[in-house]
């Protein structure tokens, strides 16, 4: 008791000097205040996060690894260790359709996330989990309607409860009952570690939300900052290359997806509006600006393409009428590039995300608002190099 006692007259007597120290300073920092949070402003993060996709595609690199190995191996020990990263978005291609076209893969998948991310992981599908799965070439093929409806059931037919499903007593369950993740990088302190750092931000309201039309479209807030998925894919959105379904059927789901996906980027960004968000992020698989052809710019390469024209024009009017900064994030080709192609939209960003053969890495985002200059910046996870400004679809 004694030792207490005299630990905390210790601790009130030092605080005391603290106090009197920072009294002292009091005024010539506020005279350098006005000056100093604008700069802080521009140099602090309103949130980081990391974004990925188009990967695994069993591919081999040339120091003998396979993309399979850089993800599980590198990229998601990496992701799991960054106490700053509250979340990941996939950007859709969970794989090859060989592989992702199969419920067992989805699992896994879901598995993986779950297991070895331990974060959450806000999905948005892409072409080869569903809409391939009909190509000739692929065994046991089915319908892209079919397949659409088992990945809506493997992955949005629960609701997602952000703030509670990633606990330590979850983790601690799932370790305890499989024995083979038992390993060094997920030990239970690495996992307590994580989850103690980002006690807080696990409490906070997320404002998350589902459409119920299109269940894998979602809305959040985190920090200030609006974040939108939005099902958009390859082959003209679902319009191209139909082999088992009835065509007609087909692009009525489609067209019905795309009334869907307006209404859900209108509500959005309505909600950007009410919440005072700093900045949106609409994240989605396609990549609607490329490889451009013909010397045609990429923002002309979406206009002229009928399946992608009216969202390009929507996203780009939503920018506008926002003002404040809003990124295009999304994957499907093998760029990884920050740019803008919406040459008369200053505050409209566009980044394609690593993956798909090329860069075989996640992006690590920062948004910065203020910095309206540069209110987005990426990174690569593992090779920590910037986001290129211009974007290299050459293989």
């Amino acid at each position: 008791m004694h030792n207490f006692r005299s630990r905390s007259w210790f601790v009130l007597l030092l605080s005391f000097a603290l106090l009197d120290l920072g009294a002292s300073r009091a005024e010539s920092s506020i005279q350098s205040k006005t000056t100093s949070n604008s700069t802080q402003n521009l140099s602090k993060a309103q949130i980081t996060f990391a974004a990925f996709g188009d990967i695994p595609y069993e591919i081999r690199l040339p120091n003998g690894r396979t993309d399979d190995q850089v993800l599980y191996e590198d990229i998601a020990p990496a992701l799991r260790e960054r106490i700053d990263i509250p979340f990941i978005i996939n950007l859709g291609d969970l794989g090859r359709p060989e592989r992702s076209c199969n419920d067992d893969w989805l699992r896994k998948t879901q598995l993986f996330w779950e297991r070895k991310l331990v974060k959450p992981v806000f999905y948005t599908p892409g072409d080869n989990d569903w809409a391939d799965c009909d190509r000739p070439s692929l065994a046991g093929r089915q319908g892209e309607i079919e397949r659409l409806q088992n990945l809506r059931n493997i992955f949005f037919s629960r609701p997602k409860n952000v703030s509670s499903t990633w606990k330590l007593e979850e983790v601690q369950r799932i370790l305890t009952r499989d024995p083979r993740l038992d390993r060094p990088e997920i030990t239970l302190e690495t996992i307590r570690r994580i989850v103690t750092m980002n006690s807080n931000q696990f409490a906070q309201e997320w404002n998350y939300k589902a459409q119920p039309e299109l269940p894998e479209n979602a809305i959040w807030i985190r920090d200030g900052v609006l974040f939108v998925t939005v099902h958009m894919i390859s082959t003209d959105n679902g319009r191209s290359d139909i082999f088992l379904d009835d065509p007609k059927q087909a692009i009525a789901r489609v067209d019905e997806r795309d009334r869907q996906n307006e209404r859900w980027l209108n509500l959005a960004f309505d909600q950007a509006q009410r919440h005072k968000a700093k900045a949106v992020v609409v994240a989605t698989q396609l990549d609607p600006f490329g490889p451009a052809k013909h010397q045609e710019t990429s923002l002309a390469h979406c206009l002229n393409n009928p399946a992608y024209a009216a969202f390009c024009r929507q996203i780009e009017t939503l920018a506008g009428g926002l003002g404040k900064p809003v990124l295009l994030l999304h994957g499907d080709t093998n760029a990884f590039c920050l740019d803008q192609p919406f040459t008369q939209t200053k505050n409209l960003w566009r980044l394609n995300a690593p993956g798909d053969f090329k860069y075989i890495d996640a992006a690590i985002i920062k948004v910065f608002p203020d910095d309206r200059s540069q209110p987005f910046r990426a990174t690569g996870l593992l090779s920590g190099e910037p986001a290129p400004a211009v974007c290299d679809y050459s293989p």
